[in-house]
């Protein structure tokens, strides 16, 4: 697509003139023009800019110990194999829908129900847990560390401002809401 310029060019045609005499005047558009132009040309882009995908191949693997995703809370990593086992592919071309997916969770004992069913054995799926509760905890150490650093830092910065004769104002922390348990049920 070519851009188009933002003045408009017109040709004064006096026929008391010579043909070599015409002049070329310049008139600039409106700003609202120049906007429209603009708001055009990104219709134009975005509209062009479409990707459309004729068919989708779907793999299937099978469930084994993944160690490169550890589960937030509790339980083992559970993946996938090297190797897919089924793979399908379905004509798209014709199909209007958009269709997006949703990643699923799962609790610590459908985990190792997966676990058990792909055959793993007991000893190593508990093996696996432990592992698992060694990184995260370590995640989290080094996340507090990380936040006692950042607060010493803060700390020596605002105690060089106080000795620079600055008055520190505290940010006012948000409270937390301590969760109420209901005893009386």
């Amino acid at each position: 697509m070519r851009l188009q310029s933002h003045t408009m060019s017109s040709y004064n045609d006096n026929s008391n003139q010579a043909p070599s005499a015409k002049r070329l005047s310049t008139t600039l558009l409106s700003p609202t023009s120049v906007d429209e132009i603009r708001r055009d040309l990104a219709r134009a882009q975005r509209r062009r800019h479409r990707v459309t995908f004729s068919t989708a191949t779907t793999f299937e693997f099978p469930v084994a110990f993944g160690a490169s995703a550890i589960p937030k809370e509790r339980g083992p990593p559970v993946g996938m194999t090297q190797i897919h086992s089924n793979m399908y592919t379905a004509d798209i071309s014709n199909t209007t829908e958009c269709k997006r997916g949703v990643v699923m969770k799962f609790e610590n004992l459908e985990l190792i129900a997966l676990l058990k069913a792909a055959s793993v054995d007991a000893h190593e799926i508990a093996a696996y847990c432990r592992e698992a509760a060694k990184i995260r905890q370590s995640r989290q150490e080094a996340a507090q560390d990380e936040h006692r650093a950042r607060r010493r830092k803060r700390d020596a910065a605002s105690a060089l401002l106080q000795l620079a004769g600055y008055d520190i104002v505290e940010p006012s922390y948000k409270r937390r809401r301590a969760c109420s348990t209901n005893s009386s049920a």
